[in-house]
C-alpha cells in the first residue's frame, strides 16, 4: 500500500486512536495544506522584514572607516610596507596580475587544449542527449 492509500480503518487526522500501530497515512487536507501556506508567508514577511544585508548595515560605519584611514593613512602605508617586507611571497595586484600573464603565455598550449576538450565534451554529450 501506497503512502497515499489511506488504510480502511485509518482515523486519520486522530492519529492516536488509530488502531494501526504502523500507520503512515500522512496526506494533508486542503484546509491543512492552506492554512500551512499561509503560515509559511507570515513566516517569510516576518524574517524578510527582520533581514537587513551586510552591506546595509556597513553602510552606516562606511563614514568612520573613510575619516580614520585619512586619519591614518601613512601608519596604514607603513605598516603594509612593512608587511609585505616581511612576507615576500605575499603577491601584491600588480605582481599577480604580471604573473597570471607570464603563466598563461607559459601555458597557453595546454589551457586552450584543455578547453578545447571540455568544449568537445560537452558538445557530445548534448548531442547524445538531444
Amino acid at each position: 500500500m501506497a503512502k497515499s492509500d489511506k488504510p480502511r480503518l485509518c482515523t486519520f487526522p486522530d492519529c492516536f486512536s488509530c488502531p494501526y500501530g504502523d500507520c503512515h497515512y500522512e496526506q494533508m487536507t486542503i484546509d491543512e495544506y492552506l492554512s500551512s501556506l499561509e503560515r509559511d508567508r507570515e513566516y517569510a514577511v516576518k524574517v524578510l522584514k527582520e533581514y537587513k544585508p551586510q552591506s546595509e548595515a556597513m553602510d552606516g560605519r562606511k563614514p568612520y572607516f573613510r575619516q580614520y584611514y585619512e586619519a591614518n593613512r601613512e601608519a596604514i602605508r607603513a605598516r603594509q610596507r612593512a608587511y609585505f617586507k616581511r612576507h615576500p611571497d605575499k603577491r601584491t595586484r600588480d605582481d599577480r596580475k604580471a604573473y597570471q600573464a607570464d603563466y598563461y603565455k607559459r601555458h597557453r598550449q595546454e589551457l586552450n587544449n584543455k578547453a578545447k576538450a571540455r568544449y568537445r565534451e560537452m558538445r557530445e554529450a548534448l548531442s547524445a542527449t538531444g
